[in-house]
Formats: C-alpha cells, sequence, structure tokens
C-alpha cells in the first residue's frame, strides 16, 4: 500500500477484526520503530493532522501505542483515495514488529480515535469502488493472499456464492459477526447456532468446544490437549470434511486434507480448529484459507465460496472412529415417497433447543414446533397431520409455513380420530412408549391433573397445540422455561409452559 504524496511504499496488514487504520511513523522514537518501513506525514504534502484527534489502543498481547490521527492520500492497487483518516503512531510501549501497521476493515467507525468521528477505511475509499465489496483469497502453500477491492473475480472460486447476513447491531461494533448454523458429523447436520468473527488479522482459529468434540469423535485416537486448549490426534488418521452450515439449507466445506496444522512429537498431530471458551468464536486466517471469502459491506453480507480444486486436495471424508457424544436429540426427515425437503438427518446436540421463529432454518428443517421456543423434526412418511394453533396449515413437508404457526406432530396415518384437538401418541419410527390417544374438544391447552400427568408424560404449549408423550420415553424437556419434565415429579405450571419434546 502506497500512503503521501509522493507515493510512500508500506507494509499493512488487512485486518478485518479492527476498525483502526494505524501506522508507525517517523513520529516515533526510533528505539521503538519496528523493521518494517515508517510512514513519513512531514515528508507528504497531502498529509494534514486533524485538530484536537488523538488516539490510544492496546491488543491482547500487551502491546499498546498512541498517537495522533491525519488524512492523506492512499493509493489501492492504482487507485488513489484522498483524505483518508490515519492514526499515526507516536508513542507505544514496546518496539515494533516487520509491518508498518495495521488498516482495519471493519464496516463500522474507528474504535480507538478520540474523539469519534473519522470514517472508516472502507467508507473512506468507496466512492473509488465499482462495488462496496472486497473479497479475501489466502494460499496456505505459499502462505500469500490476496485481496481484491470493487468487484468479485469469478475465477477465484467454483459453483455458486453462499451467502451469510452480517449482525449489524449496535453490539456488533463494527465487526465482521455472522451466525453459522451448524455442522456435520457423521451425516448428521447439528443444529448449533455459534457467533463468529471473520478475522483476517488473526492467524488461529477458535471455534466451540463442542463442534470439536463432535468433530474428533470421528477421529481414532483423538484426546484433549489442555496444554494447547485443543484436540491433539495421530498424525497417521486422515483429517475428515468439516461442513458447516450458514443458513436453512446452504453450507459450505473444509476440506479434512486443509485443517492439518503441525506434528507435536511425530506421532501427535495438532489441527487448525483451535477452541475458544467463549462466544463469538474466530473464523481467522488458517481456516479462511480453504475458501474463497466476499466482505460485501454495501448489502451487510460475508459470501463463502469453494476454492478451484487445483488448490488444495480434497478431503478424505468420514473417518469411523470413536462414537459421537451421547444423548444428541436427533430427528429425521430423510425418508417418505412424498418428501420435498433436503434429505438430511438433523439433531440438536446436548438436547438443546433452539427457536427458530423469526430465522430462516425453520424452511430447511420442514417441521417446527411452537412459539415458545422448541422444535422438532420428524420423517415426513409418518407427518400427515398438523396439530397446530392455526387451522387449514397444511404439512410442512410439503409447503411453506409461516412463523408461530403451533406444533407439528407427525402422527400415525393408522391410527384415525377425529375432533379439532385429537393428539396421537404412536409417532415416530422408532416409537417405544405406550400407545394411547387423547381428545380435546377444542384447540385449548389443557392443564392436567396428577393422575393424567403421571400417563401422558409433558404438555405444552399455550397457544393450543398439545404434545404427549409416555413417561417412560420421555427423558428430558425442552422448553422455553425452566421446568422439570411434568413425568417425573409434580408441578404446577400457568399457560406459557413452553413445549415439552422427547428426544
Amino acid at each position: 500500500m502506497q500512503v503521501g504524496t509522493p507515493p510512500q511504499n508500506l507494509e499493512i496488514l488487512p485486518d478485518t477484526g479492527s476498525g483502526d487504520f494505524t501506522i508507525e511513523s517517523d513520529l516515533l522514537a526510533a528505539a521503538l520503530r519496528g523493521t518494517g518501513p515508517i510512514y513519513s506525514p512531514g515528508a507528504s504534502s497531502t498529509s494534514r493532522q486533524l485538530p484536537g484527534y488523538t488516539y490510544s489502543e492496546c491488543y491482547g498481547s500487551g502491546y499498546c501505542d498512541t498517537g495522533v490521527v491525519y488524512t492523506d492520500v492512499v493509493n489501492l492497487g492504482g487507485v488513489s483515495v484522498p483524505g483518508v483518516p490515519i492514526q499515526v503512531v507516536n508513542n507505544a510501549s514496546t518496539k515494533g514488529g516487520d509491518q508498518t501497521g495495521n488498516v482495519g476493515l471493519s464496516f463500522g467507525t474507528p474504535q480507538a480515535a478520540n474523539p469519534r468521528g473519522p470514517s472508516g477505511f472502507l467508507w473512506s475509499i468507496r466512492s473509488a469502488l465499482d462495488s462496496g465489496v472486497f473479497t479475501v483469497a489466502f494460499d496456505d502453500s505459499t502462505n500469500t493472499g490476496e485481496f481484491e477491492f470493487g468487484y468479485v473475480d469469478p475465477s477465484k472460486f467454483t459453483g455458486a456464492l453462499a451467502y451469510a447476513p452480517l449482525d449489524v447491531s449496535p453490539s456488533s461494533g463494527g465487526e465482521w459477526i455472522t451466525e453459522f448454523s451448524g455442522f456435520i458429523v457423521n451425516n448428521t447436520f447439528l443444529i448449533y447456532s455459534w457467533p463468529v468473527i471473520l478475522d483476517t488479522g488473526t492467524g488461529g482459529s477458535g471455534v466451540p468446544r463442542l463442534l470439536a468434540d463432535y468433530y474428533f469423535s470421528q477421529v481414532p485416537g483423538s484426546s484433549w490437549n489442555s496444554a494447547w486448549n485443543q484436540y491433539q490426534y495421530p498424525c497417521s488418521e486422515n483429517l475428515p470434511d468439516l461442513t458447516i452450515g450458514i443458513g436453512p439449507v446452504t453450507k459450505f466445506t473444509l476440506p479434512g486434507s486443509g485443517l492439518v496444522a503441525y506434528s507435536l512429537d511425530g506421532t501427535n498431530c495438532l489441527s487448525k480448529l483451535g477452541v475458544s471458551n467463549s462466544a463469538p468464536y474466530f473464523f481467522s486466517q488458517n481456516l479462511m484459507e480453504e475458501l474463497f471469502v466476499v466482505f460485501d459491506f454495501d448489502n451487510a453480507q460475508i459470501g463463502f465460496g469453494q476454492k478451484p480444486k487445483s488448490g488444495s486436495s480434497p478431503g478424505t471424508g468420514i473417518t469411523p472412529g470413536a462414537s459421537a457424544p451421547a444423548k444428541a436429540g436427533s430427528s429425521y426427515i430423510c425418508s417418505g415417497s412424498g418428501f420435498k425437503g433436503a434429505c438430511q438427518n438433523v439433531a440438536w446436540p446436548n438436547f438443546a433447543c433452539k427457536n427458530l421463529a423469526g430465522t430462516s432454518v425453520n424452511y430447511n428443517v420442514r417441521a417446527f414446533g411452537p412459539d415458545e421456543g422448541s422444535c422438532t423434526l420428524y420423517s415426513d412418511s409418518i407427518c400427515e397431520t398438523p396439530i397446530s394453533s392455526l387451522q387449514g396449515v397444511t404439512n410442512p413437508g410439503s409447503s411453506s409455513i409461516s412463523n408461530n404457526v403451533g406444533s407439528f406432530v407427525c402422527t400415525n396415518p393408522a391410527i384415525s380420530a377425529s375432533g379439532s384437538g385429537t393428539i396421537y401418541l404412536c409417532t415416530a419410527q422408532n416409537w417405544s412408549g405406550t400407545c394411547s390417544n387423547y381428545n380435546w374438544s377444542s384447540y385449548g391447552c389443557q392443564t392436567l391433573d396428577e393422575a393424567h400427568m403421571k400417563t401422558v408424560g409433558s404438555a405444552g404449549p399455550n397457544v393450543g397445540s398439545c404434545m404427549f408423550y409416555v413417561d417412560a420415553h420421555c427423558g428430558y424437556p425442552a422448553s422455553s422455561t425452566p421446568l422439570k419434565n411434568p413425568g417425573t415429579g409434580t408441578l404446577s405450571y400457568g399457560n406459557r409452559v413452553g413445549s415439552f419434546m422427547c428426544i
């Protein structure tokens, strides 16, 4: 990148995890300067200091710097943009590194400047671009990469780009934050939402521990390494591909061969799947190396594309190994001659139930339960009659449905019963409970007396549809409120009790 007039060649780290354009300068004491080229505002005829503006920032490594704010001409790929705000270092806690500084590529305003006001780098250069977008293509084999601004090069990816919406809420701070919808392990898509920051300024990534647990359950001999806060595995084992969901249907795949990091001791290896202990998680350089990534700040979205096969070899697929962690709540949508959805086994890990109301995920899973926070899926070959708070809603396996329509329960077609409030207990292919049928004269959800609680196991929710299961089959509740399973003891509950599902 070139800054100033005449142009000064600088070495800048493009950092999507920051909003600050900060560079070392000759205003900094010589003993604190790094080994890279430095910026000299006095040598540029177009530099202008902004009166009254200063900045201060610190990093997780402990390094801190302070300085003043200038504007100057920035040349990016042959395009010159005047008046770009730059935070110019004049003091630092320790000696700098081998680069001039960082150019923050978040879509927000600089976070370190005081007072607030200077535009972020992306918005400063927006008028010079054909489109408000930039793309990233890292190459792990050569330790290089390309950032291209203003357009998307179709030769850099194969197939269609998959887009995920950006979190533009005030709490995001202008970071490139999106939410992944789950991941595939042993051919099962686990519905598990996890927010991630896409950060080109950080080398290592951090994924949820739950994802790592499930992923490495496929790798024989893998074990948790507390010193590295991630799994180690035998170097002789091939890592399976990792497929991540970014919405109701769309997913992208990281090839297992590209997830290898390095050997610890010649026998045990580490992967690129570091683990973060809290959200938001980090999808950083080492994982982006396997993808073509589009940062679309005009439309507040992030696109993912598969690199051409000539880049890195594809993964070896699922490797049989240890069994996945127990107690996952599985539901199946891959059967039925008339099923129109994607054939995929879906589960919620550790009995977690995500409220899909208002999200696009419900159109992927085809059936979802009620507005109080529980969701369920069943085989389409069994699902024939919806039990809903809204009359006239058809089976979600063959039509689109709106949010908050009550519960869809897969009823056994062998049972015939009439009445507006009929509930069937003989459902699902692997049903092992007592086959009982209950009927209400209306869609109201009825409070059960103690005797019926013992029999039917659980009751829900408040808007007209009630699901019942036998006590022997109901192990864990999936509810919007922390209620105990009615089948395991006495309790009193109001109208808004959520929905209890046997999973």
